[in-house]
Formats: structure tokens, sequence, C-alpha cells
């Protein structure tokens, strides 16, 4: 004789949409412990550094759907003394990480957090007016999802001690 079974009522976890593309599409790169799912290239010459992350996902604020962007960072480091203060590229790995992806954030927005946490990292180290770099550019290349547009936003820093 079958023992009847009562209908299990618990509902499982329902994932969202944005989570389901996420687990899907994502493919993850170790670097350390951190598991980042962008990738971050670094030129060093003497005069400038050029940092580019590519497949940086972001949510669109209107839509909730994924943003792609491309950015690439040029700058010349503050220096005194002979020192150069460069900005630890790990450090905005773990920036990026942690507050620009898979968050709500307007494409515009993106190279202004990064400019935002390039000089609070380099000139709050140490007491320096030349800590923080000389000049920065960054430019992003974003497309949404949902979006049948490419946007690209630049924002330049110049700093001069006089």
């Amino acid at each position: 004789m079958r023992r009847k079974t009562k209908p299990n009522n618990r509902k499982s976890p329902q994932l969202s949409v944005i989570q389901v593309i996420f687990q899907l599409k994502r493919v993850n790169l170790i670097k350390g412990e951190v598991i980042l799912a962008f990738k971050i290239r670094e030129n060093v010459t003497d005069s400038e550094i050029i940092i580019e992350v590519l497949n940086l996902i972001t949510v669109c604020p209107h839509t909730k759907s994924e943003d792609f962007t491309e950015l690439k960072l040029t700058y010349k480091p503050g220096d005194y003394k002979g020192h150069r203060y460069i900005i630890d590229r790990d450090e905005l790995a773990d920036f990026i990480k942690n507050d620009i992806e898979n968050r709500l954030i307007l494409m515009e927005m993106i190279p202004v957090r990064i400019l935002e946490h390039y000089i609070k990292s380099t000139a709050g180290r140490i007491a320096s007016r030349y800590a923080s770099p000389e000049w920065i550019s960054i430019t992003t290349t974003s497309r949404g999802k949902a979006k049948k547009f490419t946007m690209t936003t630049q924002v330049i820093f110049q700093r001069e001690v006089k």
C-alpha cells in the first residue's frame, strides 16, 4: 500500500532574473582569494600608467538590466622627492568588486566613482599635497543589455601645486 505524502508547501528560494543571468553568463577569473568577473590590464611607463578594466558588469537603476562597461584609466602618478604615488591595482580590483560591480549605478557615474576612489586612496595614504595623481583621464564605454545605444563618458582631473 502506497503511503500518501503531504505536498511540500515550502517554496524554494527564488532568484531574481538578474541573479540568474549573472550565474549563467559570468566567467570568473581568480586573483588570489578574490574572484573577479572582470579583467584588469596594466601598462606602466616612465611618464604614465594605463589601466584597463574589461567586462565590468553593473546594473542600470532605470531598467534593472545589465550594463557592460570597458574602462580605460590613464594617469601620471603624483611625485614627491623621487617617490611616485602609484594607484595599487589590487586595491582598484577590490574597490570595483565591492563598490561598483553588480551594483545599481548609472553609466555616467562609473568614472566619477573611480576618480573619487583614486584621489582618496592616494592622497589619503600620507599627508602630502603631492600624493594624488598629477592628472587622470578616465574613459568608459558602456552598453546596456536592454538598450539600443552605447555611451562613452570621460572624466579628466588635473592638479597643480604652487
